[in-house]
């Protein structure tokens, strides 16, 4: 709620959310190409409607099955066969959750390998 405060705080979060909405329509379009389905921008907004819809209420990890159910249920309506749908919805959601465990994974490298054993203090002469 601090956001709203100001104007032009309000206004940056806008611009972001804008942004961020247009990278993921943007990744969605991506996906939908390589797994070879032909849909305009409107389909790839529906979509992302649905997708976000699925996922509003927290469910399981990475909302693993939710994402999933929102994609299936989006290419259903826009009469997309079984397997190309269940192909995106796989690659979508692997292209979100892939890249944030790899930079998780590589920002917090000491908790997963194991801490260094701590220096031990010098000891004074006499």
């Amino acid at each position: 709620m601090h956001v709203l405060r100001s104007a032009r705080r309000l206004v940056g979060a806008m611009v972001v959310l804008t942004l961020v909405w247009f990278a993921d329509l943007g990744m969605i379009l991506l996906s939908l190409y390589a797994v070879g389905i032909e849909l305009p921008i409107a389909g790839a907004m529906l979509i992302l409607f649905t997708v976000n819809l699925a996922i509003l209420v927290p469910s399981t990890p990475a909302q693993v099955g939710a994402l999933q159910l929102g994609a299936l249920a989006a290419l259903d309506l826009l009469y997309v066969p079984h397997e190309p749908a269940l192909a995106f919805a796989l690659l979508y959601h692997l292209a979100q959750i892939i890249p944030i465990i790899v930079i998780g994974l590589l920002l917090e490298v000491r908790l997963v390998l194991g801490r260094p054993e701590p220096a031990k203090p010098l000891e004074s002469p006499g």
